[in-house]
């Protein structure tokens, strides 16, 4: 690549071509790594410098008609973020949208099956963590607010199953001492817009058992 990064994006574009988008560059930790496509026919990458690049632990979703929303993260300075943008392979060019309906970073998206995006969890502005989730709608470029995990959510996995439900998994709250990783799963059912949940337990930083409910003393 032109720079070293972690926690920016990778997205395979319908052409075939991988997007790279934000992260963290350099020692100090906040220098911004321009965003890159990887050619994967000529093994070659060039900017593509009309994205903007000052974000991390954003998300970055391909949509049905090739364009790639990126949303959230955090910006230069260590805010959060609720500014998204569609960038277009065809073009080359990008569009701002939404913003979201909250700041966030250290989300986690998916499609849906009829091509809106699902955006979950991660932590916000005063080091909130969130459970609460958005769909952008490509139709109206606009971010509406939908149902809420029973758990909030950073570093977790989600995934669209075979019924258009989405899957998510894992994930933790909190911080080095105050850690807690949660092994429960829950799903989001498109339809009603709410989660449904698959078994609330987790693990404490100081604990070797799990807690399964409120009352449990982990």
């Amino acid at each position: 690549m032109t720079s070293p990064r972690a926690a920016h994006t990778a997205t395979t574009l319908a052409d075939g071509r991988v997007l790279l988008v934000g992260g963290m560059s350099g020692d100090d930790r906040t220098t911004e790594a321009p965003a890159e496509l990887y050619d994967p026919a000529a093994g070659t990458l060039v900017l593509a410098p009309a994205i903007s690049s000052t974000r991390q632990s954003h998300s970055a979703t391909l949509l049905p008609d090739g364009r790639v929303l990126i949303a959230g993260g955090y910006g230069p300075g260590g805010e959060y973020l609720a500014e998204a943008e569609l960038f277009d392979p065809a073009t080359g060019g990008v569009m701002a949208v939404g913003p979201m309906t909250v700041e966030r970073a250290g989300h986690a998206a998916v499609s849906l099956a009829d091509g809106r995006v699902l955006i979950v969890g991660g932590v916000g502005r005063g080091w909130t963590f969130l459970a609460s989730s958005e769909i952008f709608d490509p139709t109206t470029d606009a971010f509406i607010p939908t149902g809420s995990m029973s758990v909030p959510r950073e570093s977790h996995v989600v995934l669209t199953l075979a019924d258009g439900r989405v899957l998510v998994v894992g994930g933790h709250r909190g911080r080095r001492a105050d850690i807690e990783l949660f092994a429960s799963i829950e799903v989001f059912d498109p339809v009603s817009g709410r989660f449904s949940d698959g078994g609330r337990c987790w693990f404490h930083a100081t604990s070797t058992m799990p807690c399964c409910s409120p009352a449990d003393r982990c």
